[in-house]
């Protein structure tokens, strides 16, 4: 990884190739690391940016809403 740094809930946020996503403690990865920005958790979900979109996800991976 080209930068590691806490997140939220005991996750990890990661970026590689310019890409970020999350891991968990052990290394587990939570959300792939394809996401422009990943942005703080709000109202239990994760805000992202993806390919100039943004979007709401949940912590499972289940996108919920997206944004053009």
């Amino acid at each position: 990884y080209e930068s590691i740094c806490f997140y939220s809930n005991g996750l990890l946020l990661v970026v590689l190739n310019g890409k970020m996503g999350l891991i968990d403690r052990v290394g587990n990865e939570i959300l792939p690391i394809v996401y422009d920005k990943i942005r703080p958790i709000w109202q239990g979900f994760i805000l992202f940016i993806k390919n100039g979109r943004s979007g709401r996800i949940d912590i499972k991976g289940n996108i919920t809403w997206n944004y053009r």
